[in-house]
């Protein structure tokens, strides 16, 4: 759905070269596997600052919505570009890639997840982060190569379930939100993850990663989560 979204916000066209610096949605209800609709407006037009809202679309119902923030960009600033110090609450991923077997490495799901290569360890302690590097193994829409928007959005959610230290045996945990502020746009397939999860005794938790390239922080994810009882 993020990814599906990203997309749509990507083809609202912009007065001046501008990109998307946050990306808010929200999940309504469940979004049927069948064919769906996308739509688009702006909510607020500026050559500095534009605001664009996307929607999923069942029918006439709408499943998922997200609004998005986009800034001009000005490469004539030439800015130095500082790195951030790693989160000692949510570190780094590691510096080196392991080698990936070709076949999904989330052997024990279905559906989106079979899509995504990860190399890393999703368990830490509680209240302490886990760190991965993931992939896309396939494209989001058919024919069509994913923008680097599109493949961090894509990849976005995971940050609520890495570094989620419940039971999945006995709990589930939905995210009904999820806001991705951009630094900049990930370069190259590899997007690393660390992300960690905080949890209240009446069934609200709280998820928060950053996302790295190569050349370090690119992004920070934060999202509620709803625990119930399986």
């Amino acid at each position: 759905m993020a990814a599906l979204l990203a997309r749509t916000v990507e083809q609202v066209e912009s007065p001046v070269p501008m990109r998307v610096a946050r990306l808010t949605i929200d999940m309504l209800r469940a979004v049927p596997m069948k064919p769906l609709t996308t739509a688009a407006r702006v909510l607020r037009a500026g050559k500095r600052v534009q605001g664009i809202e996307a929607l999923i679309l069942d029918g006439e119902t709408v499943v998922a919505r997200a609004t998005a923030l986009r800034a001009r960009v000005d490469e004539t600033l030439d800015l130095l570009e500082v790195r951030e110090a790693p989160d000692p609450a949510l570190g780094q991923p590691p510096a080196e890639l392991p080698p990936v077997d070709e076949e999904p490495a989330w052997k024990f799901a279905s559906g989106f997840l079979l899509a995504v290569d990860y190399v890393g360890s999703l368990s830490a302690q509680t209240g302490r982060a886990a760190c991965v590097w993931t992939r896309l193994r396939c494209p989001v829409m058919d024919g069509e190569v994913a923008t680097p928007l599109v493949r961090l959005a894509a990849l976005a959610d995971l940050g609520s379930g890495v570094g989620n230290q419940i039971d999945h045996s006995r709990y589930t945990a939905i995210n009904p939100d999820l806001s991705v502020s951009i630094l900049r746009e990930p370069a190259g397939d590899w997007i690393g993850v660390c992300g960690v999860t905080f949890r209240a005794r009446d069934g609200i938790a709280q998820s928060h990663a950053v996302f790295h390239d190569r050349m370090g922080p690119v992004a920070r994810m934060q999202a509620m989560l709803l625990l119930d009882r399986r």
